[in-house]
């Protein structure tokens, strides 16, 4: 299982990416699945699931945009209400 943060764009993505660094969060970036957006339109930071909590409040106290937070296993996800 894993989190997923999706963003926009690749510019957002590696703003978070960067952002979540910074705070000893390891993040990668990657193309927003097909089980999240059909069309394959934008990005996603992925982060263990015991990072969730310190890498939405950076995220948060920070201001930088994202869509939604889902929470994936194996190809089904689950948005979360972040």
């Amino acid at each position: 299982m894993y989190i997923l943060i999706h963003v926009t764009s690749q510019t957002q993505a590696n703003g978070l990416l960067k952002l979540l660094s910074s705070r000893g969060i390891y993040a990668s970036v990657r193309k927003t699945p097909f089980f999240i957006s059909r069309t394959g339109c934008g990005y996603c930071i992925k982060i263990a699931p015991g990072e969730l909590e310190r890498a939405m409040e950076a995220i948060k106290k920070s201001g930088m945009p994202y869509k939604a937070v889902y929470e994936v296993e194996g190809t089904r996800a689950g948005r979360l209400g972040l």
